[in-house]
């Protein structure tokens, strides 16, 4: 089954590509669902402000909405779930179900630290400079770590997919 891709051609948001790839004019109704389906269809780009230019998008089907000559069908081959082992597959979700805990607890664990007096009046001494970007870098800190855990749940989401897949894959062509 081929699936629609397009090329971001330049720096874009999610609201502005939904209007370049659907064409869309004045109708706000249409663009939330256009700008719903993209995000659905490639959650990577949840949260981010703005699109890379070169970045690739799939474009998902939205009822009531053509394409622009802009997307390009491409055959998508099965993934390789078949060549997987099992049991790897398996340990992998294990592992990975705990990661977004362990990146949450290092996210407290870095915040903490950048409040304890010792390491401040370190920083005052060592770079005076930096002391009174300590709130910035802070927010820095805990805006990585709350990426990090999020990444870690798409992670740990995407191998269950894979073993569902594998799974469902396994069902289909019968015992052996």
């Amino acid at each position: 089954m081929p699936v629609k891709l397009v090329t971001v051609k330049r720096v874009s948001t999610v609201s502005g590509l939904a209007k370049s790839i659907f064409g869309l004019r004045n109708e706000p109704e249409l663009q939330r669902q256009a700008e719903a389906a993209l995000l659905r269809a490639n959650p990577h780009l949840a949260g981010d402000a703005r699109l890379a230019s070169g970045s690739t998008v799939v474009v998902p089907e939205v009822p009531g909405l053509s394409t622009t000559d802009d997307a390009r069908r491409v055959p998508i081959r099965p993934a390789p779930v078949d060549y997987l082992d099992r049991e790897r597959l398996a340990k992998l979700a294990k592992a990975t179900e705990r990661l977004a805990v362990i990146a949450a607890q290092d996210g407290e664990t870095q915040r903490a630290e950048l409040k304890k007096r010792d390491f401040i009046a370190v920083l005052a001494r060592t770079h005076p400079d930096l002391r009174e970007k300590l709130p910035e870098i802070a927010e820095a800190v805990s805006a990585h770590a709350e990426l990090i855990v999020v990444r870690a749940k798409q992670f740990h989401d995407a191998v269950l997919r894979a073993q569902e897949d594998q799974e469902r894959r396994r069902k289909r062509s019968g015992p052996g």
